[in-house]
């Protein structure tokens, strides 16, 4: 009964409510996540200083590639089960989780062991100046540690929304959000920790998320049966995974690259204080775009289980509202930055050097932030239908074909905004392709279905 009622939730004739009803718990766990990623930012800002902020964003690129792995993890395994329990195929569901979580524990594994051997190696290439390398080495150090539940909580939420149970998904990532505010506060205010002590506050969020996940699977709320053993692997299962995910794994290897080659221009345009600068502007960015990933999040279940269904224009009619209400979202966004950019900056730092140069710098590189909703449901939706190809060439267009090699050529030209500059043109181009993709396969899907 249980199976049953959750296959007719995805089923739900009315479009706009579903998807509201999966999309709000994402975009609010999402919007929560990001909001402790602003306080960490906060806190380091105002009571650790600049140096530091500088610290995480030197960080913030290996943080991309786990992430990377997670979401490739998350979203692939996520896909593939809201097909399987379209196609009414519980057991094929139940292998794909299976595989999903060893896949979570042998990349966490290998990352933090790789990361305790090659750490300083790896913040010096990552753009580390002399004054930011020991803060951004006691940073990563203990982040690194929690690199398995970080993985796993990433795919428990994507598998849990594929289940049609968003607001669980929206809990475990809340609760985990909260937590991590507060224990910031203790460890920085309390006990004056500095940047271990915002380290240690997001890993003992990670693993309270996985552990909430665990109790959750293994009630009888979640249909999946969770049976955790090396004997459950199956390397079709696990390459079909990597398959579908790979397209969000690597826009966050290709974010993760920029993220390097723009620390590097910026260290020796501008210094520490440049570096700080884009750590508190991708802060925000991050912020903004999360509601945009609950959007086509809560857009996936809906469009898997429907093309699974063979239900064309209701996979059409979900993606025509989710690109819509992820556009206004980015609208938005973007009329905010252009219109109080100082005043965002402030509420980071009371450095007024960093205020002027963040302030200015935000208003360029958010210019094309209003087509970001768009593009990103557009990846999505590819994936969700089980088209690796597409999603794979619009999630690494931005960065490996466009904004790489702007951030190599503007600064020359241009210095420092040279390399702000980068970021709008870069969107601009890569919404125009994700525009040509869509048209292609829309007609495609009505023509094979007669609508």
């Amino acid at each position: 009964m249980e199976e049953i009622e959750k296959k007719h939730i995805l089923a739900d004739e009315n479009i706009g409510r579903l998807h509201w009803k999966l999309a709000i718990p994402a975009m609010v766990g999402m919007f929560v996540m990001a909001m402790y990623n602003l306080v960490d930012t906060i806190f380091v800002g105002r009571f650790v200083g600049t140096n530091a902020i500088a610290a995480l964003t030197v960080a913030f690129p290996m943080q991309m590639i786990v992430m990377g792995f997670g979401i490739m993890n998350g979203i692939g395994s996520a896909a593939l089960i809201s097909i399987s329990l379209g196609e009414k195929k519980p057991e094929k569901a139940n292998r794909i989780f299976h595989n999903s979580l060893l896949m979570a524990l042998f990349l966490g594994l290998f990352f933090t062991i790789i990361l305790q051997i090659f750490l300083d190696k790896v913040i010096i290439l990552f753009g580390a100046s002399l004054e930011v390398l020991p803060l951004s080495r006691q940073y990563l150090r203990i982040i690194m540690l929690g690199a398995t539940f970080q993985i796993a909580a990433m795919t428990g939420n994507n598998i849990i929304r594929s289940e049609g149970q968003a607001k669980i998904a929206m809990i475990s990532m809340v609760s985990g959000a909260v937590l991590n505010i507060i224990l910031d506060a203790v460890f920085i205010l309390v006990f004056k920790m500095g940047v271990q002590g915002v380290a240690i506050a997001t890993v003992t969020a990670q693993i309270f998320q996985t552990v909430y996940q665990y109790i959750y699977f293994k009630s009888p709320r979640s249909s999946l049966l969770y049976k955790f053993g090396f004997r459950e692997f199956n390397f079709v299962i696990v390459r079909n995974i990597v398959k579908i995910g790979v397209a969000s794994f690597l826009r966050n290897i290709a974010g993760s690259l920029m993220m390097i080659i723009f620390n590097n221009v910026l260290r020796f345009y501008g210094g520490a204080l440049a570096l700080a600068s884009a750590g508190v502007m991708f802060r925000f960015l991050h912020f903004t775009f999360m509601p945009v990933v609950g959007i086509a999040q809560g857009m996936q279940p809906i469009v898997g289980f429907n093309y699974g269904a063979k239900r064309t224009e209701k996979v059409i009619e979900a993606w025509k509202l989710s690109s819509l209400r992820a556009s206004f979202i980015s609208l938005t966004a973007f009329a905010i930055v252009m219109l109080f950019p100082r005043l965002i900056i402030s509420i980071f730092t009371t450095d007024a050097e960093l205020i002027e140069m963040a302030a200015h710098g935000i208003r360029i590189m958010f210019a094309g932030t209003f087509v970001i909703g768009f593009q990103v449901v557009g990846a999505t939706f590819f994936q969700a239908i089980n088209k690796p190809l597409p999603s794979f060439i619009l999630s690494v267009s931005r960065q490996l074909l466009i904004l790489i090699p702007l951030l190599l050529i503007l600064p020359k030209y241009m210095g420092i905004n040279g390399a702000w500059l980068a970021h709008p043109i870069s969107d601009y181009f890569s919404v125009i392709v994700t525009i040509l993709f869509l048209w292609k396969q829309i007609k495609e899907m009505e023509k094979s279905s007669n609508i």
